[in-house]
């Protein structure tokens, strides 16, 4: 198992000496040295997972995570909870379409590295997948089973107390009937 702690905050992984075959990777690096890491992730970043050589080929199956700090939409309270974000990706060396894609601004997998190259830098992907992986609607693990008239008893109160007071000038629209013929016209 290659095991390695990034001083540098890049996640990479050193293909010098890597057997052919599926190898056991782990990599880990802080969150804050992570270039462009979205601000709601702290302390460490940690990949596991294995890496396959097939010749020219590298395919990496792995899982990032890393603990966010979080605002729950419903009580504007602080929770921590930890991302998870499976990574699948693939690597061939092949210089000259390394060098094509290169030029890609959005270039599509498989990913292409130089022939010499002596590392995989996942940082970009370790970034993008947990940044994916945030909830889009954050809830505190306390909360995810309760409606919110549970959490804040209080409103459903006074939403019961506004449907009682009906303004007076609005009154006479409750009277108001329509027949068939004019709802179609």
């Amino acid at each position: 198992m290659q095991k390695r702690k990034s001083t540098t905050g890049v996640l990479v992984i050193e293909l010098q000496g890597l057997q052919s075959g599926k190898q056991l990777v782990s990599i880990e690096a802080p969150a804050r040295e992570i270039p462009d890491m979205f601000p709601e992730f702290e302390g460490i970043v940690t990949v596991a997972g294995t890496v396959e050589k097939f010749e020219n080929k590298y395919i990496l199956s792995l899982e990032a995570r890393c603990v966010a700090r979080l605002v729950c939409d419903r009580s504007s309270e602080e929770y921590e909870e930890e991302i998870v974000a499976p990574i699948t990706v693939t690597f061939i060396r092949n210089s000259e379409l390394y060098a094509q894609q290169k030029l890609e601004a959005d270039p599509e997998p498989p990913f292409y590295i130089h022939d010499d190259a002596k590392y995989l830098d996942i940082t970009d992907y370790v970034r993008q997948e947990l940044a994916l992986h945030l909830p889009m609607k954050r809830v505190a693990p306390w909360y995810r089973d309760k409606e919110l008239e549970d959490i804040f008893p209080f409103l459903q109160r006074q939403v019961r107390e506004r449907e009682q007071q009906i303004d007076e000038r609005w009154s006479v629209l409750q009277k108001l009937k329509f027949d068939e013929e004019s709802q179609q016209n």
